[in-house]
């Protein structure tokens, strides 16, 4: 898990899965996350090339209860837009995923939101395009390993 001296891998492989820790209490009783509690605009994942599903749940004191989902790189939408403030023109963003390694987590992604070249800060980001990233990728996340499991 260790990044050491490699360097981010910024190829994705079309069947690759994106894993990410759920706090137990959002995940709906449909086996679901709710929307509202999908991060928007940096969503944390790892990437199934580097590493289990389980290792997002490191460091296991602060997240060993939670709920490990799954989802597929390439489900996830390329731009979200939505009319700016005054409902006028819509406000384009473009949807990326980038390897960001972590130094204790040489898996970890984020997947963020851009306008033109510049990355987007939370409040920076429309209430509709935030909507719209949060329920598509409600829509995708399946879940890999319920709350509370042992560890392997």
């Amino acid at each position: 898990m260790l990044t050491g001296d490699r360097e981010p891998l910024q190829e994705f492989d079309p069947d690759e899965l994106g894993y990410c820790r759920v706090h137990p209490d959002v995940v709906q009783s449909d086996d679901m996350v709710d929307p509202a509690n999908v991060q928007c605009p940096d969503f944390s994942s790892n990437r199934s090339k580097l590493s289990l599903s389980h290792y997002v749940l490191y460091p296991r004191a602060q997240y060993g209860s939670y709920a490990v989902f799954k989802f597929f790189y390439r489900e996830i939408l390329a731009s979200v837009s939505s009319p700016d403030a005054s409902g006028g023109t819509p406000v384009n963003y473009a949807v990326k995923t980038l390897h960001d390694p972590e130094a204790d987590n040489y898996g970890h992604c984020e997947t963020r939101l851009y306008r033109g070249d510049q990355r987007m800060a939370p409040n920076k980001v429309s209430k509709g395009a935030k909507k719209l990233f949060r329920e598509h990728m409600s829509r995708i996340l399946a879940l890999e390993r319920a709350a509370g499991i042992p560890f392997p």
